[in-house]
């Protein structure tokens, strides 16, 4: 029997009428193809949405974490502390205490016992924002740190001492400093004045200070 619809050398139905069912080769590649396309254009969309999602929620982690720094960790002169309560609160340690060494020299398992090295290192920070938006209160946060610095060496000790705190008389402070404290202060300053945030009077300071501290410390 013959196949019907069959022409000589051609396909089983090859002259039917082309339908919903029956298609080219070639529009099913285009066919395919285009879903392909579609497909991956609708991933490329999820994936840019992700990633934004991902920027936006790592940019405002980011805030939340510079908010909750000046809101608690930034005490009033100006030098970062190493812990706090969640309302901010914590307890200062006394001159006498300070004097003391109480509980040592070192002001160890106090709040207030790497403020050189915090402040140090979190101005990196600070100049390396207020370079990037420019913004008058990025600055003047920055300055506050830079202040802190200055504070904490002119605290007494040896000419060059650079001090880890100040006690609740904006003063007095613990005996011991160490390299580890004094290394972030002048790596601070130093960005600071590189960073183009520090004029006239102030660089001049800042300069002065950092010639007294640096041969002390043997950092040159």
């Amino acid at each position: 029997m013959s196949d019907r619809g069959n022409s000589a050398g051609g396909e089983p139905g090859a002259n039917r009428a082309p339908g919903p069912e029956t298609f080219s080769r070639r529009a099913a590649l285009k066919r395919g193809n285009g879903s392909a396309l579609a497909s991956m254009a609708a991933h490329g969309a999820a994936e840019n949405g992700r990633a934004g999602y991902a920027a936006e929620s790592a940019r405002g982690a980011m805030e939340r974490a510079h908010g909750e720094m000046w809101r608690r960790f930034v005490d009033p002169y100006g030098i970062v502390l190493d812990y706090v309560e969640l309302d901010g609160s914590y307890d200062r340690p006394t001159p006498d205490e300070c004097r003391l060494a109480k509980p040592n020299a070192l002001a160890w398992r106090t709040p207030v016992s790497n403020g050189a090295m915090f402040n140090g290192l979190y101005l990196d920070a600070m100049v390396h924002r207020a370079r990037r938006t420019g913004d008058e209160a990025d600055k003047a946060k920055a300055l506050r740190l830079v202040e802190g610095l200055l504070l904490l060496a002119s605290v007494g000790g040896p000419k060059g001492f650079v001090g880890r705190c100040v006690a609740t008389d904006g003063k007095t402070t613990y005996p011991l400093g160490s390299n580890d404290q004094t290394g972030p202060w002048l790596y601070g300053l130093w960005r600071y004045l590189r960073g183009g945030l520090a004029e006239g009077e102030l660089r001049r300071r800042l300069e002065k200070t950092q010639r007294v501290v640096a041969p002390a410390s043997h950092h040159r």
